[in-house]
C-alpha cells in the first residue's frame, strides 16, 4: 500500500496526460469517427459495381458512334 501512494501522483498524471490527449475514446466517439469516415469514402470513391456499369454504357455508346460514324462515312463516299 506504502508505494502506491508513493506513485500516486505519477498515475494521476499519466491518467490525465492520456485523458487530456484523448489517447482513449468512448464506443460512441468510435461510432461517430466510423460514419463520418464512411461518409467520407462515399463522397470520394465509387463502388465497382457502378463503376463496370458506367464502364459498360461508355462502351455501348462508343460504339453507337462508330456505327453511325461508319454510316455517315459510307454516305459520304457512295454520294
Amino acid at each position: 500500500m506504502d508505494k502506491f501512494v508513493e506513485y500516486a501522483p505519477w498515475l494521476v498524471v499519466v491518467l490525465m496526460f492520456l485523458w487530456q490527449n484523448k489517447i482513449f475514446v468512448t464506443p460512441e466517439q468510435m461510432e461517430k469517427k466510423f460514419r463520418q469516415f464512411e461518409h467520407d469514402m462515399e463522397n470520394k470513391f465509387v463502388l465497382q459495381q457502378t463503376h463496370d456499369i458506367a464502364i459498360t454504357e461508355i462502351k455501348a455508346d462508343i460504339q453507337a458512334i462508330n456505327e453511325k460514324l461508319d454510316r455517315i462515312y459510307d454516305i459520304l463516299i457512295k454520294g
